[in-house]
């Protein structure tokens, strides 16, 4: 962890971190790890006073260096609720699947393989905390496409349209407090 003067504030030695997220509520840290074939997240107590790992789980041995879009890239996404702490993770061989923080243990609550495309990819998750609505984006820049979740009852994925039913396309978008999407 640095602070804005990129002074060096406190670290946790962690193998293949790939994607970082920090609790606000707990300061827990929690590591996407990808490498040597394995896909996994860990939770440590923080980044302060000789951060210990609380819980890991793994999330799959089938991470591919290759794909349409090479190397294939995992997203990870926090939203944290009055009483529960839930990650998203993302990925071209797994889908979208959701974890919950419950202390000591991560975990799974929800598991989206079936339901997508393996050859979807997940630069970008973000999810509406209030309503846990999935956003996410494939393919950046001018390629980029978004897709969303909305109905927990059947979760298949889709395109994101304009009002005016056009393409709807928005490069490294995130979820605002109040709902509204940017990018």
């Amino acid at each position: 962890m640095y602070d804005t003067n990129a002074t060096l504030l406190g670290s946790i030695p962690v193998t293949a971190p790939d994607l970082v997220s920090v609790s606000k509520k707990t300061g827990a840290v929690y590591v996407l790890r990808r490498g040597s074939g394995v896909l996994s997240l860990a939770k440590f107590s923080g980044w302060r006073n000789n951060p210990t790992q609380i819980a890991t789980v793994l999330i799959t041995t089938n991470v591919s260096n290759t794909g349409r879009y090479q190397p294939a890239t995992p997203s990870l996404a926090l939203v944290e609720g009055e009483t529960q702490t839930t990650l998203y993770v993302g990925y071209q061989t797994i889908g979208i699947r959701s974890y919950s923080d419950n202390g000591t243990t991560l975990d799974l609550v929800r598991d989206f393989s079936q339901n997508i495309n393996s050859s979807l990819t997940f630069e970008r998750i973000a999810v509406d905390p209030k309503n846990e609505r999935i956003f996410w984006t494939r393919g950046a820049r001018s390629y980029a496409v978004n897709f969303t979740i909305s109905d927990w009852s059947n979760p298949i994925p889709k395109k994101m349209q304009t009002a005016s039913k056009q393409p709807f396309y928005l490069d490294n978008l995130t979820v605002a407090p109040n709902g509204l999407l940017y990018g």
